[in-house]
């Protein structure tokens, strides 16, 4: 089934009067995600990479973090997960303003 030239046309000046009020993605966004992409690839593959490594040792009821040293594991990664959505959400909904 064809639609009609007079359709098509209405349709192509919706399309271009969409395209033309919409803005372009900055550059240095583009940028932004690359950074962070590569940096959770990196962090992934050091981490699957060097989980073979650790020995095995028995659990501990509480985990006790002492001053200075970086808490590790899934907790920590959805803290940081989280905190890089709200970052780009928040670059995202002034962009848009």
């Amino acid at each position: 089934m064809k639609a009609s030239p007079e359709a098509e046309r209405k349709a192509r000046e919706i399309v271009e009067k969409a395209r033309a009020g919409r803005k372009r993605v900055p550059r240095w966004m583009w940028i932004a995600s690359l950074v962070v992409s590569v940096v959770c690839v990196g962090a992934l593959a050091i981490g699957l990479l060097t989980s073979d490594r650790v020995p095995a040792t028995t659990p501990h009821p509480a985990i006790k973090i002492s001053d200075g040293e970086i808490p590790s594991g899934l907790g920590t990664g959805l803290l940081v997960g989280l905190a890089a959505g709200i970052v780009i959400g928040s670059l995202l909904a002034v962009r848009k303003r």
